[in-house]
């Protein structure tokens, strides 16, 4: 017969292993944020990227204490102006805004060097269309402009 002396320690290893093993279920389970809500939008991948530009994630949009526009993912930067002049923009009346300014901008200085002067020349002239309008009516020279920056860049 086992005594009850040499069964405390076995009982005891079973017991912290099994709740090391729930410690580590636990920490490997993903866990809900409150970024989270529900919305997903695709991000075209791009074949035309710097090969030292980085590909990660987008961050969420530039806030106090945020990255500047200029240190953004180009992703990041073509989601935030998707939404403003994209097929389904959430601001369509009030025309384009800092969104496709910074998507622009990013445009100019990360894409640029790698284009042919005719495509440069394509980009400046549509996006020259765009920014001598106002409002509802730049609307859709900015939407033919970030089609075609989206075609030629992302």
């Amino acid at each position: 017969m086992i005594s009850t002396t040499k069964r405390l320690p076995a009982r005891a290893a079973l017991v912290v292993g099994g709740a090391a093993a729930l410690l580590l279920l636990a920490a490997c389970a993903p866990a809900a944020s409150d970024s989270d809500n529900g919305e997903y939008m695709l991000v075209p991948s791009s074949t035309n990227r710097a090969s030292g530009e980085a590909s990660a994630t987008p961050a969420p949009p530039t806030g106090p204490g945020g990255i500047a526009a200029e240190d953004a993912p180009l992703a990041q930067l073509w989601a935030l102006a998707d939404s403003e002049v994209g097929d389904e923009p959430s601001t369509l009346a009030g025309g384009p805004g800092v969104g496709l300014a910074d998507f622009s901008a990013a445009i100019a200085t990360r894409c640029y060097p790698q284009l042919a002067d005719a495509e440069k020349t394509e980009l400046d002239g549509l996006k020259a269309a765009y920014e001598s309008l106002a409002g509802a009516d730049a609307a859709d020279p900015a939407h033919a402009y970030f089609v075609r920056a989206t075609e030629l860049c992302m």
